[in-house]
């Protein structure tokens, strides 16, 4: 067994060799039948969006120059200081230097400027996001605190026209929550949770209601905040493996915002709704397994780099 393992580790690192000589054989053939850099050749090319800001993040990751390596270090950490917005001269920078290293001349290549600095954005923006989604998931729900309370109530009245009663009640149970305190189903996903939650019925309170309304099905039905709460663990992950990146590089030409990750999440809710509407469950038993399957849908769909998660609100929630 030892032994076919290290055959195993040595043939993964002999193909990863080749792999990299045959790249750089192929870089230097069509530098020197182009003219063109790698990053100019992706930023010229006719891809744009995802297909190109994952091709030049890619090359980034991949370069020997040391310029670009300091590059993606320096950027990497104001990404997670989520300082981006505040330093924004660093993506100037960052792109002179790039065109210094490449001898690119701006006055000819003035598109690659434009192109290069797009994918900046997105690359390190991405990043970003990440650390912005995730200090919100890191934050505990805290039923003392005035803020959370009020969060937790203004959720409910999205959703109901009845009066709470009290912060524990058996009425949250009408939403879809497991028990008298609401606040011990968000320990997972944190304060993220919540706010994704009241950001959905808040922004689009009439489809909300319409989901809800299908969750208190007798049959077919499913608690809509726990469901909730399980997209926002989806979320994150789709957002953290990298999956999220088709949608968010086909999007937006500036830095990602939390209210861009609310919205993916809106998405997934809504869509989720329709497969469930469609497998007609025989009971919730069934959730892990339509989960899994929209998941593997979301991958799929997001594996195509022209995806753009997106819904109509006044016709997907019918």
């Amino acid at each position: 067994m030892a032994i076919r393992f290290g055959f195993r580790c040595f043939w993964q690192t002999f193909k990863l060799i080749l792999y990299l000589q045959f790249r750089s054989i192929v870089k230097w053939f069509l530098h020197k039948t182009t003219k063109l850099c790698e990053l100019q050749r992706l930023c010229y090319a006719d891809n744009l969006g995802s297909n190109r800001t994952k091709g030049v993040e890619y090359s980034i990751l991949m370069s020997r120059s040391s310029v670009l390596k300091k590059i993606n270090t320096e950027m990497s950490r104001l990404a997670d200081e989520k300082q981006l917005t505040a330093k924004w001269i660093m993506f100037e920078k960052a792109i002179e230097a790039t065109v210094v290293d490449k001898k690119i001349n701006v006055k000819l290549h003035t598109d690659f400027v434009v192109a290069y600095r797009i994918c900046l954005v997105h690359i390190y923006g991405y990043k970003q996001l990440i650390r912005l989604v995730e200090d919100q998931r890191s934050i505990a729900y805290d039923p003392n605190i005035n803020d959370h309370q009020n969060m937790l109530k203004s959720l409910w009245e999205q959703l109901s026209d009845e009066p709470l009663t009290a912060l524990i009640s058996k009425q949250w149970s009408d939403i879809g929550f497991q028990g008298d305190d609401p606040s011990t189903d968000f320990r997972g996903m944190g304060f993220l949770s919540l706010n994704n939650l009241l950001y959905f019925v808040t922004t689009y309170k009439d489809p909300a209601r319409h989901i809800l309304m299908h969750s208190l099905h007798p049959k077919h039905g499913f608690p809509f905040a726990i469901v909730g709460i399980n997209l926002t663990h989806l979320a994150l992950s789709l957002l953290t493996s990298g999956n999220l990146k088709t949608h968010f590089f086909n999007s937006y030409n500036r830095l990602f915002k939390l209210e861009d990750f609310h919205k993916v999440y809106c998405y997934l809710f809504v869509t989720f709704d329709k497969l469930w509407l469609e497998s007609r469950p025989q009971s919730v038993m069934e959730f892990s397994l339509i989960r899994d399957k929209f998941e593997k849908q979301l991958i799929d769909k997001l594996a195509d780099n022209r995806t753009v998660l997106k819904w109509d609100p006044q016709v997907d929630t019918l």
